[in-house]
């Protein structure tokens, strides 16, 4: 999977809106969901996340991701993470919140 980078830093998609996460909903395909350039690039051009749950699940099918639920896209921001640096997402009703891990391996690296 490629990666979404500009200026040593990699862009990270974070669901922050309460309902449905996007990446933690998702847990068979989290990595992707939460880092494939292809997708950062198709939320780069919909800044307002107007797009239906329709078009973006037929999106995710043309990149080879299907049954994935989609419903955080609407609350969807693009955090940069310093290349290198550990983090991790978590949930809480729907809500993804990203920490900087710096003293623990197990977790996604960007």
């Amino acid at each position: 999977m490629e990666k979404y980078e500009i200026d040593g830093s990699v862009a990270v998609l974070v669901s922050r809106g309460f309902g449905a996460g996007w990446s933690t909903w998702n847990t068979d395909v989290f990595e992707q969901l939460a880092m494939d350039k292809r997708i950062v690039e198709y939320v780069l051009l919909d800044p307002h996340r107007e797009r239906r749950e329709s078009e973006v699940q037929e999106f995710l099918e043309s990149i080879g991701l299907s049954s994935v639920y989609c419903g955080g896209y609407e609350d969807l921001e693009i955090v940069m993470v310093e290349k290198g640096m550990y983090f991790e997402i978590n949930e809480y009703d729907g809500g993804e919140t990203l920490n900087i891990i710096t003293d623990m391996s197990e977790f996604t690296r960007a």
